[in-house]
Order: C-alpha cells, then sequence, then structure tokens
C-alpha cells in the first residue's frame, strides 16, 4: 500500500517546524540580550528562588556596608570638630598666658575678651556641627541644635545649664 504526500502536508509540517524554530531562536536571543536563563519565575521556580535569595542578601550587605561607611563618616566628623575644639582650648590658654603677662593689663583683657567672644562663637559653631543634617555632637536631640548661649552668656545642652551637668566630685580611682 502507497502512502500519499500531498504537498499541504509537507507545506503544514515545514511552516511547523519552521515555527518551532524560530521560537526556540527567539528564546535564545532573549536570553542573551537580556543575560538571564528565564524571564518569567514559572519558567523556572527554583533558580527564580535562588535569585531572589541572592538579589536580597546583596540589598542587605550593600545597606550594611552604607550604614557603616556613613556612620564612619559622622565619627570622623566629630572627630574633627572634637580636635577643633581642642586647639581652640589651647589658642584661649596660650593667649590668656600672653594677656598675663602683659605689664598693661586693661588693655591686654580688652584684647583677651575680644578673643574669648570669638573663640566662644566659633566654639558654639563647631559643637553644633551637622552631618547628613544631624548634629554629631547632640546627643539624642540629633535634629535641633543642640548647644546654644543662654541669657547669661553660658552655653546650655539640650536646654539644661552645662555646669550643672559637670559632676565636680573629684575622681577617686580604686587600686
Amino acid at each position: 500500500m502507497a502512502v500519499r504526500i500531498t504537498s499541504g502536508t509537507t507545506n503544514r509540517t515545514y511552516l511547523k517546524n519552521l515555527n518551532g524554530s524560530q521560537h526556540a531562536m527567539n528564546k535564545a536571543m532573549e536570553r542573551v540580550e537580556s543575560g538571564r536563563d528565564f524571564q518569567r519565575v514559572s519558567d523556572n521556580v527554583t533558580q527564580a528562588t535562588r535569585a531572589i535569595n541572592v538579589r536580597s542578601r546583596i540589598y542587605r550587605n550593600e545597606q550594611m556596608t552604607n550604614n557603616v561607611n556613613t556612620a564612619a563618616e559622622q565619627l570622623n566628623m566629630a572627630e574633627t570638630a572634637l580636635k577643633q575644639m581642642n586647639d581652640i582650648c589651647s589658642n584661649v590658654q596660650s593667649e590668656m598666658f600672653k594677656a598675663l603677662n602683659t605689664p598693661t593689663l586693661q588693655a591686654s583683657k580688652e584684647t583677651f575678651s575680644a578673643f574669648l567672644d570669638g573663640a566662644k562663637d566659633e566654639f558654639m559653631r563647631l559643637a553644633n556641627t551637622k552631618y547628613n543634617d544631624k548634629y554629631v555632637l547632640g546627643g539624642l536631640g540629633i535634629d535641633v541644635a543642640p548647644f546654644k548661649a543662654n541669657v547669661d552668656g553660658k552655653m546650655e545642652f539640650n536646654g539644661s545649664a552645662i555646669e550643672k551637668m559637670v559632676d565636680k566630685k573629684p575622681m577617686v580611682r580604686d587600686k
């Protein structure tokens, strides 16, 4: 018995194979262009789950790195401000000794007083140093300037007089 293959059957088979090959080629091109093995989670659930886990770990690691870098930069700003404040204190001390050792005490007092006012303003500016819109020496109150001068010209920290905060008892070390 002879089987007859018509041209319509040949054409249908050819078109079916051509469409299948074209579909496979399009999928391969999508993978090459996107750099992904699959486009939808349903294409490969196991690989998609792994990819999501890896991406979330990478994001958490990047976030931790950013947090550490921000904290380090904030500490560097605080350290720089404190070093400059220390320099101001040293300058005040040396200017005070100069004023005390000057023969015309009244003129040196006035000069020292003007110097001290400038040093106080600079000290206040450094004490209220900001990083990322937060005061680095502010403690808990980092949204409002922590250091201010009261009506008497004395420095306050978060509304409390600094001299009241300092423990005036001598430190005794246990041996």
